[in-house]
């Protein structure tokens, strides 16, 4: 049973529930029930439960009908990946959001966030408060959920959480609205930075691209320099060197530091991460 203070908490949780689905006693009650009973099974707060129901309800990505199953795959979440129900209920929303052209469910957005929690260097706890940051731009660069995962679970390995989601942005920013004379400078190469290209081969086949364009095979002294940023004048007078660019043109294509940290991780040593 609960308190009177849990059970006041818990008919307000219920009462803000019912502002948005408007249903009939019987059937508020039967929801009510249902969603006491996951959190019995799980184990979690009752008014957090409620709190990322509703959620999920006013986002759209779950209804009456599906809302039992959807709070389940948000408690297994939350569960192993021993989260806050609520932030995890969110960072699936923010997947789900950002994908939905693709109709993305909630399990793949869940399936997403722990294939880069194995993968990487990376918690849960970490990933969920912030994957949302990142969604949005991969889904609208042509990106697929797995690359997304694959991409922020390999920059992760030799950066901390929000690092690596800031080095994943600022390598997709640079295709979305790349400058005329950063688009010459990688054409140089034989190199297209652009949206275009990026959508059409993914983020996969356009960082191999890259990888040759750079010669990426012959920098030394890579490790330090995606890891602290150390070493970036000589990282960069190699590539120059190697590709016959100046430090200019190098600096045009990549204005972001970031950026060529995100995508010198995606091209190292744990770039075998990446491809699985």
């Amino acid at each position: 049973t609960l308190s009177l203070k849990a059970a006041s908490d818990y008919q307000e949780g219920l009462a803000k529930v019912q502002t948005l689905i408007h249903a009939s006693t019987e059937g508020l009650t039967a929801l009510g029930n249902a969603q006491r009973a996951l959190a019995r099974e799980f184990g979690v707060n009752l008014v957090d439960q409620l709190g990322a129901l509703y959620d999920a309800l006013s986002a759209g990505v779950a209804s009456t009908a599906t809302s039992t199953e959807h709070m389940r795959v948000v408690n297994t979440a939350a569960v192993a990946g021993w989260t806050d129900v609520r932030i995890v209920g969110e960072a699936i929303i923010r997947v789900m959001e950002a994908y939905k052209k693709s109709n993305v469910s909630a399990m793949e957005a869940s399936d997403s966030l722990f294939r880069t929690v194995d993968k990487g260097i990376i918690e849960m706890k970490e990933l969920a408060p912030i994957i949302g940051n990142v969604a949005g731009l991969a889904a609208n660069s042509g990106i697929s959920l797995d690359e997304m995962a694959a991409a922020l679970a390999t920059i992760s390995i030799t950066s901390k959480p929000e690092e690596a989601v800031t080095r994943l942005i600022a390598l997709l920013q640079g295709f979305a609205a790349p400058a005329e004379t950063a688009q010459k400078a990688a054409a140089g190469i034989g190199f297209g930075l652009n949206a275009v290209n990026l959508a059409t081969k993914g983020l996969s086949g356009t960082m191999a691209e890259l990888g040759r364009a750079l010669k990426v095979a012959t920098i030394e002294g890579l490790d330090d320099f995606i890891k602290t940023g150390s070493n970036g004048a000589a990282v960069m007078n190699q590539i120059a060197a190697a590709t016959g660019l100046t430090i200019q043109e190098l600096s045009a294509i990549f204005p972001n530091i970031r950026a060529l940290q995100g995508a010198l991780s995606l091209l190292s040593n744990d770039a075998a991460k990446f491809a699985e």
